[in-house]
């Protein structure tokens, strides 16, 4: 078997970084495009264009309105105001005085882009795509110290926005209804929040950003959400949250306890941010954005939560080490399965999705009707476990670019997808799993070296398994072990229970697919057309196989076809009990966490028309290699 340095080593880990690179690319253009939001962790971006409407200019002149009234660097609104105000000037004072701005569905209610002391309060908007927004910071240490006070902001998509490296910012006393997201911050830090109710919002209030750094505010509990304090604690330790909270955010905090909450209509339920040693157990989160979003933190218990109806991932997890995930109940999340478009993106759509995490334990869940089961990317040496995976939507087990991982003693049924799909995914084992009713088995796309050993793969209604790529180069899907498995009832669309459809153009002269192992030697796999399709096959005596190959293609034979099947019977366990210790194993270190390189404003057209070309790529790429 290949290793490390190997050829195919080498092929796939130059195919990995072209392709993540190209998705990098192929995102973030979309971002300043508008259509897709990847941040980055420090600033110096082309700002997004200046909305048409009313300004204050930064000479301090109004124009566009003759109902907004100077009085030095205070301007007072004297009516209600149809459309948008952007300010252009620092340090002014736009006070409403109790009047409206009223939108027409879309636009910026109050727009301030790279402003600094500015004041907005006592104003009424509604119906905007955001009521106020500050957005685009050029540099992201720098304090922009703007204030938004008393304002009361319906009925718009996003209420009080503060995006994009606005940094301390103070939010005081305003109160933000019936909108989708109530207050947003997003990729920012260092803001204050005093006083400011939410109320009866599709999500709240919602924490943006996959850094320690995008987390840390000044929240304290005289923010309300439907009545209910927000609890958002830095630097804690050994203390239980009050049974009151209607949000929760731990950031930096150790040996905590997150027991017995309902919560529901935030961007996420629970913030954990480098939360490490805490136990968070019997809480039910549903009708949230996500239900929880833990990211750089470790060596925690996750356990006997019921994770329902959340419109993104229910449990996400970012650069996160040694915590286990265990005996909870996810169903009703993500509307579909992740997409391959989105794969890279920070939009899920499933039950748990494991982002650069390693040595995380999944085991005793039941994961039912979501949109995918569970996710790796990126994430590797994690074990999933006796989980219950069944009748979601997309893929009930997806690893992209992850190695070194255990599926095992799953039940895998009903899915509307694959069972388990290896997608760039080298040297993991998938052992003993009972996969039955998905659209297919288990698919292997441009994965290597894989162990596939003692799984049942019945009346699925495509293969039972497919190795495929899109490569034309000669080791991908290569030199997987697939043994003692079950293949049996598979709705066989080529007379097969395995497809080996290899690559776009076959090089002249070349077979189709290459080698695999498909028995050890003594032993191979059980299939359950082996006597339709070799009636004249007998058994070799006393070794329980037949004496005819079962044949696949000149590369992938098996030898020792079992003439009877394995036994195969997975069970699931009772529901763990609670773990004496948050860890299931010693924590490791979670990787150093380095703020990125700014990304220049000169290498903008550079960066722009790179992104394009690899998007145009890609788009011919997935077109000739859907699944």
């Amino acid at each position: 078997m290949l290793r490390n340095g190997s050829p195919l080593q080498g092929v796939n880990n130059m195919k990995k970084t072209a392709l993540t690179l190209a998705f990098i690319l192929a995102l973030s253009i979309s971002a300043v495009a508008g259509t897709q939001l990847v941040r980055f962790g420090s600033a110096n971006f082309i700002p997004e264009p200046t909305p048409s409407g009313i300004q204050i200019t930064s000479g301090g002149a109004v124009e566009g309105t003759d109902l907004i009234q100077q009085s030095g660097n205070v301007y007072t609104l004297t009516g209600d105001i149809q459309g948008t105000i952007v300010v252009l000037r620092d340090g002014i004072v736009l006070d409403g005085a109790g009047y409206t701005l009223q939108g027409s569905g879309n636009g910026t209610g109050v727009f301030l882009q790279e402003r600094n002391g500015v004041t907005v309060k006592n104003l009424k908007i509604s119906n905007f795509d955001y009521g106020i927004k500050f957005t685009w910071g050029y540099s992201s240490s720098e304090i922009r110290n703007n204030t938004v006070i008393g304002n009361t902001v319906t009925n718009n998509t996003y209420g009080i926005c503060i995006s994009d490296f606005s940094k301390g910012n103070t939010v005081l006393g305003n109160t933000a209804a019936n909108n989708t997201y109530g207050i947003y911050l997003g990729s920012c830090s260092d803001n204050l929040m005093r006083n400011n109710r939410m109320e009866n919002n599709t999500f709240n209030f919602f924490i943006g950003g996959e850094s320690l750094s995008n987390c840390i505010n000044d929240v304290d509990q005289s923010n309300t959400i439907n009545g209910a304090p927000v609890i958002y604690w830095l630097n804690q330790q050994g203390k239980t949250v009050p049974s009151n909270a209607g949000y929760i955010a731990l950031v930096n905090c150790t040996e905590m306890t997150v027991q017995n909450f309902n919560l529901a209509h935030n961007g996420q339920a629970m913030l954990l941010a480098a939360l490490t040693n805490s136990t968070i157990t019997d809480n039910i989160l549903t009708e949230n954005k996500n239900g929880i979003y833990l990211i750089q933190s470790q060596s925690n218990l996750i356990e006997q939560n019921t994770i329902t109806g959340n419109a993104y991932d229910a449990l996400y997890i970012s650069s996160s080490n040694s915590n286990k995930i265990s005996a909870n109940t996810f169903t009703g999340n993500g509307f579909k399965g992740t997409p391959i478009a989105e794969v890279l993106s920070s939009y899920g759509q499933g039950a748990l999705r494991l982002t650069q995490s390693s040595n995380n334990y999944i085991v005793g869940n039941k994961i039912i009707s979501n949109g995918e089961g569970i996710n790796l990317q990126g994430s590797n040496s994690n074990t999933i476990s006796t989980n219950l995976l069944e009748n979601n939507n997309g893929s009930a087990v997806h690893l992209f670019d992850s190695t070194n991982n255990n599926i095992t003693t799953n039940t895998i049924i009903g899915n509307n997808d694959c069972g388990v799909k290896l997608w760039m995914s080298n040297q993991n084992t998938v052992y003993f799993n009972n996969i039955t009713n998905n659209s297919l088995g288990i698919l292997l796309d441009e994965a290597a070296e894989n162990s596939i050993i003692q799984n049942s793969m019945v009346n699925n209604t495509g293969w039972g398994m497919q190795l495929k790529s899109a490569s034309d180069d000669f080791l991908c899907s290569a030199n997987n072990t697939i043994i003692h498995n079950n293949f049996i009832n598979n709705q066989q669309n080529d007379g097969l229970d395995v497809s080996i459809p290899g690559l776009w153009v076959y090089p002249e002269g070349s077979v189709p697919g290459v080698g695999n192992t498909w028995d050890d030697g003594k032993e191979g796999n059980y299939w359950s057309d082996y006597g339709a399709r070799y009636p004249n096959a007998s058994e070799v005596d006393g070794t329980s196989t037949g004496d005819t190959p079962f044949f696949i293609n000149e590369n992938n034979i098996d030898h020792h076809p079992l003439i009877a099947p394995y036994n195969i019977s997975v069970d699931l366990p009772a529901a763990p009990a609670a773990s004496p210790s948050p860890s299931p194993h010693e924590p490791t270190s979670p990787p150093p966490q380095t703020e990125p390189a700014p990304f220049p404003t000169a290498l903008f057209i550079i960066f722009a028309a790179s992104a394009v070309t690899v998007g145009l790529g890609l788009t011919l790429y997935f077109m000739r290699r859907r699944h």
